[in-house]
């Protein structure tokens, strides 16, 4: 991953609302910085109202619940 970053070859960043004890805030702002900036992606359960919400504080471009990301994740990938 740092390569990656160092060399701006990534075009998106996905993240797992699921996996506790990430720092939204913090992850959405390291790659703020990256040139180009990637599309930021957080996906959740759709009752984690908190998490899906604090993603979009942080800052990521497109929160979703877990459903609509498993409909849209060949798109994403491409």
């Amino acid at each position: 991953m740092e390569r990656a970053f160092e060399q701006g070859g990534v075009a998106r960043v996905i993240a797992d609302l699921s996996v506790r004890g990430i720092d939204l805030a913090a992850w959405a702002g390291r790659w703020a910085s990256a040139d180009p900036r990637p599309e930021l992606i957080a996906f959740g359960s759709h009752v984690d109202e908190a998490a899906l919400s604090a993603a979009r504080d942080a800052g990521f471009d497109r929160v979703m619940p877990n459903s609509r990301f498993h409909r849209e994740l060949a798109e994403l990938v491409r």
